[in-house]
């Protein structure tokens, strides 16, 4: 069903009054949870660390001190970071928090996240051919893609995606604009050239893997 002119703007109205109504309700109640959040991440972070040097005193120091990295990791990701890129706290006007200042712990450009994610993702929600999220290019989700070969064996594919998921997402960008192997696609239009996808994917990158050799150490 395709909708009026008319139908169009009482919808988009609706959904103005939505957002007002709940940036009306935004206060010192969702400040103090993100920053208490944002807290006990980076505590969780470095008492996993120090518990980790000190596991030679006993085994259990070490499982408890990757247990609190891993939790700092999760909560830097998800409960932060992915809310934070989201321009859910930049009403705060806070330095670290605000969605065009925030750079978060994992290999993939914050930038490219909102890209892909922020607008493709949420824009074309598992419309093919517009939402690369679906099925990232891997994965075959739905009879409207052609089964191939490989989706045999899918199941390993998907297995690794989510073992290396951040290197996934890091290069999900480039992957997409075929900038590594191949001319991109004629329609696909990108506000970033290929020279800046590939210069910032490298930094990251290497910012990664200095601090995975450092803390390896």
């Amino acid at each position: 069903m395709k909708l009026t002119e008319q139908q169009l703007s009482e919808l988009a109205a609706e959904l103005d009054q939505v957002k007002a109504n709940v940036m009306n309700q935004l206060g010192d109640k969702e400040a103090r949870y993100i920053r208490r959040m944002l807290l006990t991440q980076r505590l969780s972070a470095i008492s996993g660390r120090i518990l980790m040097v000190l596991g030679f005193v006993t085994p259990w120091l070490w499982v408890f001190g990757v247990a609190l990295l891993a939790l700092a990791k999760i909560l830097d990701n998800m409960e932060i970071g992915h809310n934070v890129l989201h321009g859910q706290y930049d009403w705060m006007n806070d330095p670290v928090l605000h969605s065009k200042r925030f750079e978060w712990d994992i290999a993939c450009d914050a930038g490219s996240w909102k890209r892909t994610h922020n607008f493709e993702h949420h824009t074309y929600t598992n419309i093919i051919g517009k939402d690369r999220d679906f099925g990232y290019g891997l994965l075959r989700l739905s009879n409207d893609f052609r089964w191939r070969l490989r989706n045999l064996w899918q199941f390993v594919t998907y297995l690794l995606l989510s073992t290396l998921f951040q290197w996934g997402v890091s290069y999900h960008e480039l992957a997409g604009e075929r900038v590594f192997f191949g001319k991109k696609k004629a329609d696909r239009v990108n506000s970033v050239s290929h020279s800046d996808l590939k210069k910032l994917f490298l930094v990251k990158a290497r910012v990664s893997c200095l601090k995975i050799m450092y803390f390896s150490l």
